[in-house]
């Protein structure tokens, strides 16, 4: 028998506004920025590599940090103890998918069409 997803909470400090796709997954947008609150964290993934320009890793002082950057500019920071409690995570013009309530998928955010034409 599997568990339940586990709930997130979600806080922004202006309007947030939510949509539900096709598929049943809810997307939230917010010009402000969204924080989210999630109990346990047991991965964190990137959904398609080849989208990767960089990432660098850095260990210091019993902790490692993470930085991301995608092609098309969206950037991710994390960082975890040697415990494995996540000291920091923040994105910016990145699409995450939250699996189960426990589970992050990091995506680039599609291209926007050129609007100059």
């Amino acid at each position: 028998m599997s568990e339940e997803p586990k709930p997130i909470k979600v806080q922004s400090s202006g309007q947030v506004t939510n949509r539900t796709n096709p598929d049943g997954s809810v997307s939230l947008t917010s010009k402000h920025p969204v924080s989210l609150h999630i109990e346990s964290i047991r991965s964190v993934g990137i959904e398609n590599l080849i989208d990767v320009e960089t990432h660098a890793i850095n260990v210091l002082f019993g902790s490692v940090s993470h930085y991301v950057r995608f092609f098309g500019g969206g950037e991710v920071r994390f960082s975890y103890n040697a415990e494995g409690e996540v000291l920091e995570f923040a994105t910016t013009n990145v699409d995450a998918a939250i699996l189960d309530g426990e589970r992050i998928i990091l995506r680039r955010r599609p291209d926007k069409p050129d609007s100059s034409a």
